[in-house]
């Protein structure tokens, strides 16, 4: 793997070089992980932050009925932990269990700290990615209040299509994850039953289509038009592999 050509692809390190990169990179470690694998769960001590270079990872909470509650799910150019890494208490809040064989770059928060004040364009997009975070958990908390169903099913819809989305000739995104009904169901806070008719729906309407764990968005401009949410930008690319080519 070309660490400084992955770490390059990554929101937070987008606007350097790869000369300037190199040096984060040296300091970087490689770790490979099996299906079902965890990168860290709660309460484990929060003292790095990981790239995902391939693979995928799901990020989980459960609560004290043991009940499981999906909030993220990251493909490859995703940055990962710098809430829990740069928190005063240091320490994990979150799971992330591997749902792909995924291979992952390691970078100590310490040295990670160093480089991005000695790199203030770096210093300015941990800052913005930490800023995003906040704000989304905000609005997540708003929408579970405030939104229906259908409402919080396009928004995560238009999310995932933006995040994890490739786009074929006919202008159709299809999202490129593995998730079930029950795991979307998960992230927008409601039943899978509830879930699955909005999806019909949706797919009645022709802005999505369904083909087992894969799910085809047909037309994006029309399902963001259905969607109650602004301003996810920052967040989109803390979770988005960059072309850096």
């Amino acid at each position: 793997m070309d660490v400084t050509r992955t770490l390059l692809g990554t929101y937070l390190f987008q606007d350097l070089n790869a000369a300037q990169v190199d040096a984060i990179a040296a300091r970087a470690s490689v770790k490979h992980f099996a299906r079902g694998d965890h990168v860290f769960r709660d309460g484990d001590p929060a003292n790095e932050i990981y790239i995902l270079a391939s693979g995928q990872i799901r990020e989980y909470t459960v609560d004290q009925y043991g009940n499981e509650y999906v909030s993220e799910l990251f493909s490859p150019g995703a940055v990962i932990g710098e809430p829990g890494a740069f928190s005063r208490e240091r320490t994990r809040v979150v799971n992330e269990v591997v749902i792909a064989r995924s291979e992952v770059i390691r970078i100590p928060r310490d040295d990670l700290l160093q480089f991005v004040i000695a790199h203030p364009p770096a210093l300015v997009r941990l800052l913005e990615g930490l800023a995003s975070e906040a704000r989304v958990a905000i609005r997540d908390v708003a929408s579970l209040q405030h939104e229906d169903v259908r409402a919080r099913v396009v928004r995560r819809l238009v999310v995932l299509a933006q995040t994890h989305g490739l786009k074929d000739e006919s202008g159709a995104i299809q999202i490129d994850l593995r998730f079930t009904q029950s795991e979307l169901a998960s992230m927008v806070g409601c039943t899978r039953e509830n879930v699955n008719r909005v999806i019909a729906t949706l797919c009645d309407e022709q802005l999505v289509q369904v083909d087992g764990r894969r799910m085809l968005v047909i037309d994006l401009s029309r399902l963001q038009r259905d969607r109650t949410e602004q301003g996810d930008g920052m967040l989109l690319r803390r979770n988005r592999r960059i072309d850096s080519s």
